[in-house]
């Protein structure tokens, strides 16, 4: 990680939600032909939620098919938007390392320093943040709880969660207003 890296990520995470909110906020609705390409944020979660993420990897594919972004509310990053340069980048793990600690993908935790032992609370062993062959090895582990016919069998349990969730956040709302835990 450098130094300007570790600057941004530290800032960041001194940032409010407000504060973040409002550093990183967007119009999705705004033609990205009308933004400076250097200024293209495509990962931002409002165009998703917007739907309006498409004409920016449209716009990518045309005019920066390998692109960097080097200011974002998730740090610094690459966009791969052709499908042959994102199998060549998918295929060439030593020169495409998803290791958080090699720069790869990070997650949250944050890369080892050197010499460091591994510690639960800042390295999570997530199979997305490996190389082959432990990503292989974890993948293959998880891969038979998630096949089409899996997940038609724990549809129900799948929906259900969300509701029983909210359900206990409106009672224990109702409790704590009811004065009973004042």
């Amino acid at each position: 990680m450098t130094e300007s890296t570790q600057d941004n990520t530290s800032e960041q995470m001194q940032l409010s939600n407000r504060e973040a909110f409002d550093k990183w906020n967007i119009d999705p609705f705004v033609d990205p032909m009308s933004l400076e390409l250097e200024t293209l944020d495509p990962a931002h979660p409002a165009l998703f939620e917007a739907n309006t993420f498409w004409p920016y990897f449209e716009r990518l594919r045309a005019e920066s098919p390998v692109h960097y972004t080097p200011e974002s509310m998730v740090g610094p990053y690459w966009s791969v938007t052709k499908f042959t340069d994102i199998m060549h980048v998918d295929t060439h793990h030593e020169e495409f390392s998803s290791d958080i600690n090699q720069g790869g993908i990070r997650m949250g935790g944050r890369p080892r320093q050197p010499d460091e032992a591994p510690d639960p609370m800042f390295h999570l062993p997530m199979f997305i943040m490996q190389d082959p062959p432990v990503h292989d090895d974890q993948r293959r582990v998880v891969s038979p709880s998630f096949t089409q016919a899996r997940l038609q069998e724990l549809k129900g349990l799948i929906r259900s969660a969300p509701a029983r969730f909210w359900t206990d956040c409106l009672e224990s709302r109702r409790l704590i207003g009811s004065g009973l835990f004042q």
